[in-house]
C-alpha cells in the first residue's frame, strides 16, 4: 500500500507545493484514518490515499483605524467543531490555511474593546483557494475636549466602559484635549478619564443615540486639606492612614480611592478632587477607625477635620 500526502498536515504558503511519498507495509486486513475518510484494505489489494492539504482563505479586514490592527484577532470556526486562527499583517491582510471543506464562520475582534465583526464562507471540497473580507461596521463617533478649570488636560487617557466594565474604545487626548473614539454601538455607557501628570481619575454616564456625540467635559475640581486629631484633646495625629473615597460610583466621581499619610501635625491633602460627594476615612494605631462625610464643591480649597477616638484599655 502507498501513502501520498500532497503536504504536512497544515502547511504554510510555501509548503503547499511540495511532496513526500511514505510506503508502508500492511498487515492482511487493516483500518486506515485520516479524518474524516476510513477504510478497510485487503492485503492483496494496493491503494493510493491522497490527502489535500486543505483549502486557503485570504482577504483583508476593512473598517478599522490604523492603531486598532495590531490588537486585531480573527477566529474561524468549522465543520465538526474544527477551528484556525489567522495570520494578520500590519496591513489588516490575513490568511488561513488548512482549510477543510465546509461552512465556516469568520469572527474578527479588537483586543480590550468590544468591536466585532463577522463573516461566513462554505469551501466546497474541491476548492483550493478563497477570497473573503471582513469588515467592521462604522458605528458611531463619541469626541469631545477633556479640560480642568478651563485648561485642556493634553495626554489623558479616555475610555469607554460597557454595563460590564469591557471598554469599547480607549484614546489619549492631544495637546488641545480633544480624543475621538469611532465604531461605537448604541447604548449607555461610562466615561471614565484618567491623567497621571494631572493627578486626577474621573468618571461620568454617557448615553450614545446619534451618528455623532461631542463630550465637552470641564471637570471642577477643589484642593481638599484636611487634619487628623485626637477626639479627647483635639491634639492633632500624625501617621494617620487616610482614604478618599468617591459615595456615588454613577456620577462625576473619581474612579479609584486616594491616599495618604497624615504629617506629624496631623495634616493632609489631595489636590484635585473632582466635585462631589465623599467619605474620609482615617486609620491609626491605638485609635477606632474614624470616617467623615463630605461635600467637595467649587472652590479653590475644601477644609475638613477627622476626629478619632482612642481604643479604650481593656480590664484584666
Amino acid at each position: 500500500m502507498r501513502l501520498a500526502l500532497l503536504s504536512s498536515p497544515w502547511p504554510s504558503a510555501a509548503e503547499a507545493s511540495s511532496s513526500f511519498l511514505r510506503t508502508a507495509s500492511m498487515p492482511p486486513l487493516i483500518s486506515f484514518s485520516a479524518a474524516p475518510l476510513r477504510f478497510e484494505v485487503p492485503s492483496e489489494d494496493s491503494v493510493e490515499v491522497v490527502l489535500s492539504a486543505g483549502a486557503r482563505i485570504a482577504g483583508r479586514i476593512i473598517g478599522l483605524e490604523e492603531r486598532e490592527i495590531p490588537l486585531l484577532t480573527l477566529l474561524a470556526s468549522g465543520p465538526a467543531g474544527v477551528s484556525r486562527e489567522a495570520t494578520i499583517d500590519s496591513a489588516a491582510h490575513y490568511v488561513l490555511q488548512g482549510m477543510p471543506p465546509g461552512a465556516w464562520s469568520l469572527r474578527a475582534s479588537v483586543l480590550g474593546r468590544s468591536r466585532i465583526a463577522e463573516a461566513s464562507i462554505v469551501i466546497e471540497s474541491d476548492a483550493a483557494d478563497a477570497r473573503l473580507d471582513v469588515t467592521f461596521e462604522p458605528g458611531l463617533t463619541l469626541g469631545g475636549v477633556i479640560a480642568i478649570g478651563g485648561s485642556p488636560i493634553a495626554a489623558a487617557t479616555v475610555t469607554l466602559l460597557t454595563g460590564n466594565s469591557v471598554p469599547a474604545g480607549i484614546d489619549r487626548t492631544d495637546q488641545d484635549g480633544r480624543f475621538e473614539l469611532n465604531g461605537l454601538e448604541r447604548g449607555s455607557y461610562i466615561v471614565t478619564v484618567s491623567s497621571f501628570e494631572a493627578d486626577l481619575e474621573w468618571s461620568q454616564p454617557c448615553t450614545l443615540t446619534a451618528e455623532r456625540e461631542d463630550l465637552q467635559l470641564d471637570i471642577t475640581v477643589s484642593r481638599l486639606v484636611g487634619k487628623t486629631v485626637d477626639s479627647s484633646s483635639g491634639l492633632p495625629l500624625g501617621g494617620s492612614f487616610v482614604v478618599l473615597q468617591a459615595m456615588d460610583l454613577q456620577q462625576s466621581i473619581s474612579l479609584r480611592p486616594l491616599s495618604a499619610n497624615s504629617d506629624s501635625e496631623g495634616g493632609f491633602s489631595f489636590l484635585r478632587v473632582p466635585v462631589g460627594e465623599y467619605s474620609v476615612v482615617a486609620a491609626r494605631d491605638g485609635f477606632e477607625p474614624a470616617q467623615t462625610n463630605l461635600s467637595v464643591r467649587p472652590g479653590p480649597l475644601t477644609e475638613i477635620a477627622v476626629p478619632m477616638t482612642p481604643i479604650k484599655a481593656q480590664t484584666p
